[in-house]
């Protein structure tokens, strides 16, 4: 019992008086500008969250407009081919149904989603309307005869 007592005493009185560990203030320095940087992380996570977001609503814009423009070229092409004595021939248009149809699919997949189709003689408008984290935000397409 006696020499282990000898042993560990000899090792704590080995250390120089000089050597010294970490003090207060430097753990509490490194504690801190780890806890910024973790805090920065995860603030940059969110924002990549809230840009992926908005990716993925504008795509579902894009996809809703361009099939409601393919609807509408298909429908003028088929009135095209069968009877258009006038030139130009008039702008297409579409069932009521469809078009609610389509409208009632943007309210689903968009926060406040709208989507209208605006015809003039000149021009058709396909137009998507939707909220993005408190923006609002439009996709618009014009289709010539």
């Amino acid at each position: 019992m006696d020499v282990s007592y000898r042993t560990r005493c000899s090792v704590v009185d080995s250390i120089p008086a000089t050597a010294s560990g970490f003090t207060l203030i430097e753990v509490l320095i490194t504690l801190f500008i780890t806890a910024v940087g973790l805090l920065s992380l995860a603030a940059l996570q969110i924002q990549g969250l809230r840009a992926t977001h908005s990716a993925v609503m504008r795509t579902h814009a894009v996809a809703f407009t361009t099939e409601m423009a393919e609807r509408l070229r298909a429908t003028a092409l088929s009135v095209a081919s069968s009877s258009c004595s006038v030139i130009p021939c008039p702008p297409p248009t579409l069932s009521a149904a469809e078009i609610e149809d389509w409208r009632a699919r943007i309210a689903q997949a968009l926060p406040a989603g709208t989507g209208s189709v605006e015809t003039a003689v000149t021009a058709t408008d396909v137009n998507v309307d939707w909220n993005d984290h408190g923006t609002a935000q439009q996709l618009s397409l014009s289709l010539m005869p």
